[in-house]
This record gives C-alpha cells, structure tokens and sequence, in this order.
C-alpha cells in the first residue's frame, strides 16, 4: 500500500512588521547588605516580567490592523522575543534627568545620599504578519517537551532546533445570549438596537481572557533544560483561530400572557407571539514556545 503523505498547503510568506527594544526596572535600596543578593535577584525578576509584558504589547500594537491577504491560509501575527537582558543599573550617582521616565518614579523619595540600584531588562522584539494553512499544523500538549528532531513550524517554514522546546497553547471562546424574552419591559426596536453593545461586550470579555492567559503562559513556560542557554520565545496570536465574533439570530414563538374579554368579563389567555435571540460568540487564539539553544560544551571549553 503505498503511503499518503500530506503536504501543508502553499502560502504567502507574510510581512515583516518592525523590531525594537523595551526596557523594564525595578527598584532595589541599600541600606541592609546581607540581604541585598535575594532582593536584586527579586528585582531582576521583577523587571524582567515588565520588560517582556511591555515588549510583547509593543509588537502587537505596530502588527494589529495591518493583517496581509493572505488568500485561503490564516493571518496570524507572529512575535519573537529576546530573552531577558539585564543591563547596566542606575545608582544614585546617575542624574535622575537622565532617566528614562519610567525609571525615574523609582527613584525613592528618601534623604539624601541613600544608595540604592534601579535594576535594568531589557527585551527585542521582532514582529511580522505570517500566512499558515488553515489546517496541517497540529500543536503539541500543552508542558510537552517536543523531542530534538522534531520539526516545528513557524510560519509556513519547518525548523529543527536541534532541542527540546516547551510550548503552550489555547484558543479562548466566550459565548452570550442575548434573548429578546428576557427582555420583556422594552420594545423589540430598542432590543435590536443594544446588539452591537453586546458584540463589544463580548469582544472586550475574549481580548482580556486572551490576553492574561497569554501573559501568563509567557511567565510560567518552563524553563529549557540544563543541556540548553536561555534563548527567545516564538509566539503567535490568532492561529488556528482569528479573533472574531459571530452571531446567530433565531427568531422563535414564545407564550406570553393575555386575557380576553366575554359577557363583559375578563378571561386569561397565553398568545403566541415572535421573540428573537441572538446567541454571540468570540474566538482567539494563541500559542508560546521557548526556543532552546544546545550549549555548545566544545567551544565553551576552549574559552
């Protein structure tokens, strides 16, 4: 039986959208020297999920509304980031003009000659636009360590690391219904009027859900194995599932109450009258892997 080998559907390559760098700090005083190494070690940290957080959005606020035709694949945005770097800190000898303005609120309101270090991250990023099949490309389980060998795709190109790299993934959905019958006391006008205010609604509730799920995932992937160095992240946002928002609009009899009058008299009767509902649903995905680098131990010991 011969074997059937599917092959991902072609794609345009995408758009190259922009790099840059952010900066994150953090603040550490002086004053207690035996404690001072757990505390930078907090503040690096500290910085380090600043400056990753702010490069993250960076490159999704250059990207976002520029998406490529990309024809039957997906426009997906596509976002590397540097690991963390720490840089050279300011001290209080540093003149606090000279301070970028985030770091500058940090400069503690203190008596004078108080020493203290305002640690410095920083992170690139790279952001383009890449078209990827509608279908083909399968995610590993999320904490998965995908074994050396195993090509991963980026974009519609496929890479061997040559290491194991952790990833996580999800699509965020939140749905609504928006019933005409709940809302009895006002007119079917002013009922169809608020749809729209419903469709924001559901936008704003998928962007934060996407959003922290993602900033979280980028926080907590576990870190690359002893064998690798630290190196950047790959992330997507917008595959398998764009971001959207649909709706359905069902329009169903329902019984409400009436009366009728005989002889004079009032009789209680149910009508069936027409009733619409709208049931609203958005998507987005997202997905994170870290990029392991093998530590080359040869030319590690020739230095």
């Amino acid at each position: 039986m011969k074997e059937e080998i599917k092959e991902l559907k072609s794609c345009p390559v995408g758009m190259y959208m922009g790099t840059g760098e952010v900066e994150g700090y953090s603040l550490v005083l002086l004053p207690e020297q035996d404690t001072v190494n757990f505390r930078r070690k907090d503040a690096l940290e500290s910085a380090s999920r600043t400056a990753t957080k702010a490069a993250l959005m960076r490159a999704y606020e250059v990207a976002k509304d520029k998406a490529p035709d990309c024809g039957d694949c997906i426009a997906t945005i596509s976002i590397v980031l540097s690991s963390p770097k720490e840089e050279k800190p300011y001290t209080e000898a540093t003149p606090v003009a000279g301070l970028p303005q985030t770091a500058m609120h940090l400069v503690p309101k203190v008596p004078a000659g108080t020493k203290y270090r305002i640690i410095v991250v920083s992170v690139t990023w790279t952001v383009r636009w890449v078209c990827l099949p509608a279908d083909g490309i399968i995610f590993a389980a999320n904490d998965a360590v995908i074994p050396s060998g195993v090509k991963t795709y980026i974009g519609n190109q496929a890479f061997d690391f040559g290491a194991p790299q952790p990833s996580r993934h999800n699509t965020v959905s939140y749905s609504i219904k928006f019933d005409q019958a709940q809302q009895k006391r006002i007119k079917e006008d002013t009922f169809l009027s608020r749809v729209d205010e419903q469709i924001r609604a559901v936008s704003a509730q998928v962007n934060a859900k996407m959003w922290a799920e993602l900033e979280n995932a980028i926080l907590h992937l576990p870190k690359c194995p002893p064998e690798c160095g630290e190196s950047d992240m790959s992330i997507t946002i917008g595959y398998p599932k764009p971001f959207m928002v649909t709706y359905k609009k069902k329009v169903i009899k329902v019984e409400v109450d009436g009366y009728e009058i005989v002889d004079g008299k009032y009789h209680p009767l149910k009508n069936l009258v027409d009733s619409t509902c709208f049931d609203i649903t958005g998507e987005w995905s997202w997905s994170v892997q870290r990029n392991c680098t093998p530590l080359d131990t040869k030319k590690k010991k020739a230095e």
